[in-house]
């Protein structure tokens, strides 16, 4: 039976000496920009 390390953070299953990077993706997230993309309504033609 294998031996694993539990995030305290996201969960994750680490290996013996790997550590979690979620903490370090949720940052680089908040530094990038966020894309708005906009799609105007089409026009009906009501007559």
């Amino acid at each position: 039976m294998g031996y694993c390390k539990e995030c305290p953070c996201c969960g994750a299953n680490l290996d013996p000496g790997e550590h979690c990077d979620c903490q370090e993706k949720k940052e680089e997230d908040k530094k990038s920009p966020v894309k708005i993309i906009y799609h105007p309504l089409e026009k009906q033609n009501v007559g």
